[in-house]
């Protein structure tokens, strides 16, 4: 219930950048007000750095880009245990924002893919998501070609 309050509350109150033309919208606007919590890619998260060999996505909706603090970020606890694993940095780059389907999913894991370069990607699937892959959103996808192209966004 605690989650749904809070995207109803994004949605009625703002905090979306419009990303009009790619894949619907972003929560965490680039802006000095989230600053420090946004990655270069333009969502909530730790910034990639290109030197670290091993990369990762964490790759979903709300669930990872999550409302609670910076600190409790599923990437966070997620980077903390690899880099205890493997001895050394690794990079988890979350890419997600409230209310995405896996189509929305998709389109922005294949925008940022080839700068991350991941040696894995995390599909975070929650159980809302079958909603979210269903109803309309306002953002509509079809597949276009053997493509998944957007239709129509919402104006945000």
């Amino acid at each position: 219930i605690g989650i749904f309050l809070i995207e109803i509350s994004l949605a009625l109150f703002g905090g979306l950048e419009s990303t009009k033309g790619r894949f619907g919208w972003k929560t965490w606007p680039l802006n000095s007000q989230h600053a420090d919590q946004v990655n270069q890619f333009g969502f909530r998260g730790s910034a990639f750095n290109p030197d670290v060999k091993l990369s990762i996505v964490l790759l979903g909706d709300s669930q990872v880009e999550t409302s609670h603090g910076f600190s409790e970020m599923p990437e966070k606890y997620l980077k903390q245990e690899l880099k205890s694993l493997v001895g050394a940095p690794v990079n988890v780059v979350t890419i997600g924002s409230w209310g995405w389907g896996t189509d929305q999913q998709y389109l922005s894991l294949k925008q940022y893919i080839e700068s991350i370069n991941p040696a894995y990607i995390v599909l975070w699937f929650s159980s809302n998501d079958f909603a979210d892959n269903t109803r309309p959103k306002g953002a509509v996808f079809i597949i276009f070609s053997a493509h998944l192209s957007v239709l129509t966004l919402p104006d945000v």
